[in-house]
């Protein structure tokens, strides 16, 4: 169990898997959690060190039941020239940037004002792939704060002077990661996603990033036509190595309040189905008719 405290003088492993900033950055959230009653502080490291969750159950932290974020993601590597960045992409990738350029396809530094229009292409997406997204005022506050912080891009795809599609990048330290992409039909048909991640990755090189993290893609084994085979296999086409991610990691303050809240989020999941399931045998059976 880790009581407040526990990791002074101990844990020089979770230092050297986070880093120095960002063990700091743990050690004062575990401080101002702990006196307010917290339950837990969920980490989701950012690494793919095979020794990873054996260095984070050393320090006694909890392996959730939960994940954060998706148990995978792909990266591009961007210490190479261009050209080599280029001949990475697979060969349909090349074809479709170089489309969308020749189809008209241009890109520009977005405003608050294309924030609303980009929103609804995100809730249109989240729609038609089935996953949740942040409305528009979370996206306002996000893209103004990369701007002010330079600490990012927000890049809009235009044709014909009207707005097709756009995509939000955040930079930390040495990573860019791919935040949300979406597009309209429009946009679809003329491969402006491709376009975007390609001039996305330019700009983290210029930036002195060394990768470039697509961000969720399924884990090593899963089937390509499951539920990540779509994503996967598009973002697959730039040139991406796989990395494993150790997953969502709690830092327990209150034990028995923690197992009553995993018994609690437990049945949370379970009761849609179970509901589903109970309706479906108490619903009446029909019969077919009787032919005489």
């Amino acid at each position: 169990m880790l009581r407040p405290g526990a990791w002074s003088g101990d844990d020089a492993p979770l230092q050297v898997l986070l880093g120095e900033a960002r063990r700091r950055g743990v050690a004062a959230s575990r401080r101002r959690g702990a006196p307010r009653a917290a339950l837990t502080l969920r980490l989701d490291p950012l690494t793919s060190e095979p020794d990873a969750p054996a260095t984070l159950a050393a320090v006694g932290l909890r392996r959730s039941p939960t994940n954060v974020q998706p148990a995978a993601t792909a990266v591009v590597d961007l210490d190479r020239p261009e050209s080599e960045l280029w001949g990475g992409l697979a060969r349909d990738a090349r074809y479709r940037v170089g489309r969308a350029r020749k189809k008209g396809v241009t890109l520009r530094p977005g405003t608050d004002d294309d924030v609303d229009l980009f929103a609804g292409m995100l809730a249109e997406t989240g729609l038609r792939k089935g996953f949740a997204v942040r409305g528009s005022s979370y996206v306002r506050r996000l893209t103004r704060m990369l701007r002010e912080q330079d600490c990012g891009v927000f890049l809009v795809a235009m044709l014909d002077d009207a707005m097709i599609g756009a995509t939000v990048a955040a930079t930390f330290g040495q990573r860019a990661a791919s935040l949300y992409t979406a597009s309209n039909d429009v946009g679809r048909t003329e491969r402006a996603q491709h376009l975007l991640h390609w001039e996305a990755i330019l700009r983290a090189r210029e930036r002195g990033c060394a990768l470039y993290d697509f961000r969720g893609v399924g884990a090593a084994g899963d089937d390509m036509f499951g539920a990540w085979g779509g994503l996967t296999f598009f973002k697959t086409r730039f040139g991406t190595r796989h990395e494993d991610l150790p997953g969502a990691w709690d830092d327990v303050y209150r034990p028995l309040a923690y197992k009553s809240f995993l018994l609690a989020q437990d049945a949370r999941h379970r009761a849609p189905r179970a509901l589903s399931t109970l309706a479906a045998r108490l619903r009446p059976a029909t019969t077919s008719p009787t032919v005489s």
